[in-house]
């Protein structure tokens, strides 16, 4: 079965992708937070709830996924409001992305079978 690609709704991902990664970089420089960058990030259908996946440079740094969401992500809401690019905001929740960890084991998996 086919999917029809809602193009306006792919445009809005990847609109709130670019500004909450631009707000991100401000805030890891003037806050001093680990180094992590933003994955993907997904929509509902109706643009309720918005999922951003986060990947952080040390996997270390992890432990500071918490605190990023409890502190910075009403500072991420107020500058995305003050941006004035979105009719409304979604309730953002902030993951971490486990892609890249999936994949480095089936590497690794790979390479014992080889």
């Amino acid at each position: 079965m086919l999917v029809k690609t809602n193009f306006h709704h792919a445009r809005l991902e990847s609109a709130y992708a670019r500004e909450i990664a631009f707000i991100s970089q401000k805030l890891i420089h003037q806050k001093e937070l680990p180094l992590f960058s933003i994955s993907y990030c997904s929509l509902s259908t109706k643009a309720e709830n918005l999922k951003v996946y986060l990947v952080f440079a040390n996997e270390e740094d992890q432990k500071f996924l918490n605190i990023i969401s409890k502190n910075y992500l009403p500072l991420i809401k107020k500058h995305l409001a003050k941006s004035k690019k979105f009719a409304r905001l979604p309730k953002i929740t902030l993951l971490l992305d486990q892609g890249l960890k999936k994949i480095s084991d089936l590497e690794k998996i790979i390479q014992k079978i080889k």
